[in-house]
């Protein structure tokens, strides 16, 4: 139920991760301006060029950025890495250039176990895509960690358990 009325506003926030100071922010009105226009190319999507215009303060700076699924792309990925600036984030598994080897289908999550992993690297661009499985399967694009396997404690029924995760699972939550 998010509101949809005439006062509609959206702000969006560069924050540090470490000092929880915002370097940047945008303020989004429902029918305003498109103030999206430092990046010129067309067929890149709304939401990649918000992504690209809030980071153009970090371009050459080695900086990494944690995105969500919401703003987290291949293409967002490439361009930022292009211009020295390195991600990760969650992404979906039906977003363009995924590649399919580190997805689980829905039979597979449900039958193989808590933590199972699935790792592929482009080599070309530098990019790990990661698949595992928790709760659900939850898909992982990153240029700045390593693959090494840590453990996780996740609640089972009344227990706490220690489940098998990628190093970028642990960064990311972090």
């Amino acid at each position: 139920m998010k509101p949809t009325g005439k006062f509609h506003f959206k702000i969006y926030m560069l924050c540090c991760a470490i000092t929880n100071l915002t370097l940047g922010f945008c303020i989004h009105a429902k029918d305003g301006p498109d103030d999206l226009t430092n990046i010129d190319a067309e067929e890149i999507k709304r939401t990649d060029k918000l992504t690209m215009t809030m980071c153009l303060q970090l371009y050459n700076s080695g900086t990494i950025v944690n995105m969500d699924i919401y703003y987290m792309s291949t293409v967002c990925a490439a361009h930022l890495q292009s211009k020295k600036v390195y991600c990760k984030g969650t992404i979906r598994s039906s977003c363009k250039l995924v590649p399919k080897s580190s997805l689980f289908t829905p039979s597979e999550a449900r039958s193989l176990p808590r933590g199972t992993t699935r790792i592929a690297v482009n080599k070309q661009h530098n990019r790990v895509a990661v698949g595992w499985l928790d709760n659900k399967a939850i898909n992982f694009i990153f240029i700045s960690d390593t693959m090494a396997i840590k453990s996780v404690q996740r609640c089972v029924g009344c227990e706490k358990q220690q489940v098998p995760a990628p190093e970028i699972v642990c960064n990311y939550n972090k």
